[in-house]
């Protein structure tokens, strides 16, 4: 069936105002449900947060709610020149954390290290967010890596990567070093840098701050 003119941009009138309707509904619709889960989002974003502290202290919990529990009781924040610095209440042995966060291989690599009260030696480190490649650098998030930290001798305010290792995992928590990444040199050396300043700034803030 032939169109006329005026009936072709009746017609091209309707779905081009069709086409907008549906736009504006689905926009609609997303920022309804972005607005929802907004809030559940924010708190889940939290409570990972609240888990990687305390892993990286190694104090245990067995779920969620334990874990809300003890941070809530036995952990204390305080800003310091821009960043938070986490650390034990009394009396709990102190112990203090700070958030890192900079650029990895691919993306930005985000967690959080934690040292003992003297800064002698590390109590854990706990990932919040990374993407690097799986299989290689990513592998930064295997038991065996984040196991070499615990308890680690700081040597110079800071740990060592060492490459090429036939027999990765250090197991020496005196030399003031861990095994890199076999297969992912520049995670491995983009993250040594990042603890560096870490530790660094958690540091000079735990003085300045009076921790």
């Amino acid at each position: 069936m032939k169109l006329n003119l005026l009936e072709y941009k009746d017609h091209k009138a309707y779905l081009v105002g069709f086409a907008v309707l549906v736009t504006f509904i689905f926009v609609l619709v997303l920022s309804f449900v972005n607005e929802l889960t907004k809030e559940q989002v924010k708190k889940n974003q939290e409570l990972f947060l609240i888990r990687a502290v305390l892993e990286s202290m190694q104090i245990p919990y067995q779920n969620d709610q334990e874990a809300l529990t003890i941070y809530r009781g036995r952990i204390g924040v305080k800003e310091v020149r821009g960043k938070r610095i986490f650390f034990t209440n009394p009396p709990e042995d102190k112990k203090y954390a700070i958030l890192f966060s900079g650029n990895g291989l691919w993306s930005i690599i985000q967690g959080i290290i934690g040292v003992d009260s003297q800064f002698e030696r590390l109590t854990g480190i706990a990932f919040v967010e990374q993407n690097e490649t799986p299989g290689l650098g990513g592998r930064i998030e295997e038991p065996w890596f984040k196991g070499q930290f615990q308890g680690e001798k700081l040597v110079n305010g800071t740990v060592a990567f060492r490459t090429g290792q036939a027999d990765p995992g250090d197991r020496d928590k005196d030399n003031g070093s861990v095994d890199a990444i076999t297969g992912a040199t520049s995670t491995s050396k983009s993250l040594e840098t990042i603890l560096k300043k870490a530790l660094k700034d958690l540091e000079e803030r735990v003085k300045e701050g009076g921790l």
